[in-house]
């Protein structure tokens, strides 16, 4: 089933430069296995200790992964493609797992360097487009969406490619409904998902995909059952017990999220986001010292993280300390800028609301036409508005009445 339009461009979003020291390597390795086999062996028969192989990084890299810690996997299949960098599949867990990280264009570098040599390579093609799909979802995050959704169909039209290529690739159909679902084809995604699940049910990202396409499709007991799969085949793996807490939060199975999150940041103490969605968790249930805390935390590792700043700023808002709040809301709206949605509102409304509580009102009405232009009829900044003319309207006949009009 073919759903793109066009063949895939090549190189999005990666380093020129990097690719190409990559072909070196490569091409250095295929000389040397081909063209000059004895100077191999001579150089092993040279040697009076051991030398690793690049085997054996692989190795090491595979128990790192199912150990949780992505950064030495990364770090050793790095070493693996250094010692042979003809072996395609180093590539291809590589770019997989620095999708995971967040490290998209390097990702994307590995991918295409391995579609350079093998062009019509299906796990290759196939994780590719999982590294533009991921990346295009920053870049909406960023507010680039043209640029996104240009990358998104790409993407489709990649893992299009791979699925035609190998029909039984069970994660090259699991990528296809990762895509579809992020592209708002929801029935497409459906299909996709399931003939994943036919082909192959203990495939990890099988299931966590089939998590992420239930949970956000409101399915959340479905979306549960994947997610628990998926951490029985992996149970080290930080961001599966991080979805299968948010989606307990939409549940309202807040003492459930609560332990997915905690063994999140067990996993991975580092990660804004496990701690973000900790501390909104206690939030839901009006817990809001414990939820301060895991928001304060959160920016600490990241300063730049808006949603944490608002809901910090929230806290504050309705503890009634207009001036704490402020700052913390000022932060957000200044890390969303334009970015105003249904979901992000409050930060906006709040902080004129809190402008109007400290008697900022001209601060306060150009946050609040911001909210309504975006979200028309939203009721907090409506009210913004008529307490702040209520204001406004009271002090000017206060000064007029101490005035003496001249004749």
């Amino acid at each position: 089933m073919y759903l793109g339009n066009g063949p895939p461009r090549r190189r999005t979003g990666s380093n020129p430069i990097r690719v190409l020291i990559l072909l070196v390597l490569i091409g250095a390795g295929l000389y040397l296995l081909t063209v000059e086999p004895e100077i191999v062996q001579e150089r092993f028969r040279a040697t009076p200790t051991a030398t690793r192989t690049a085997e054996t990084y692989a190795a090491d890299a595979a128990t790192y992964y199912m150990d949780g810690d992505l950064d030495k996997a990364i770090q050793a299949y790095e070493e693996a493609i250094r010692h042979d960098p003809t072996v395609l599949g180093y590539y291809i867990e590589l770019t997989r797992l620095l999708v995971f990280e967040s490290r998209y264009d390097e990702a994307l570098d590995y991918a295409d360097t391995a579609l350079f040599v093998e062009p019509d390579n299906p796990a290759a093609m196939a994780v590719r487009a999982m590294a533009m799909d991921w990346k295009s979802n920053a870049l909406s995050d960023e507010g680039l969406e043209n640029e996104a959704d240009d990358m998104l169909r790409e993407a489709l039209s990649e893992v299009n490619r791979a699925v035609e290529q190998d029909p039984s690739s069970a994660v090259g159909f699991a990528y296809q409904a990762e895509i579809l679902f992020d592209l708002g084809s929801y029935d497409m995604a459906d299909e996709a998902i399931e003939t994943a699940l036919l082909i192959d049910k203990e495939n990890l990202d099988v299931q966590r995909i089939a998590g992420y396409v239930a949970e956000f499709r409101g399915y959340r007991e479905t979306a549960v059952e994947h997610y628990k799969k998926a951490i029985e085949l992996h149970p080290k793996l930080a961001m599966l017990y991080h979805a299968l807490g948010r989606t307990y939060i939409g549940s309202g199975e807040i003492d459930l999220a609560v332990d997915s999150l905690e063994t999140a940041i067990a996993l991975d103490s580092d990660n804004p986001e496990y701690l973000y969605w900790l501390g909104y968790a206690y939030f839901t249930i009006g817990e809001r010292d414990f939820a301060a805390d895991y928001f304060e935390q959160a920016v600490e590792i990241r300063p730049e993280y808006p949603a944490a700043h608002c809901q910090l700023g929230l806290i504050y808002y309705q503890q009634r300390n207009w001036e704490g709040a402020i700052p913390e809301l000022e932060t957000g709206v200044e890390g969303y800028g334009d970015l105003l949605t249904y979901r992000n509102a409050f930060c906006y409304y709040t902080l004129g609301l809190s402008y109007f509580y400290v008697g900022q009102c001209e601060d306060a009405y150009p946050l609040f036409d911001q909210v309504l232009e975006a979200v028309p009829n939203n009721a907090p900044a409506e009210e913004g508005i008529r307490l702040c003319n209520e204001a406004e309207s009271q002090q000017p006949v206060e000064e007029e009445s101490t005035i003496t009009p001249e004749n």
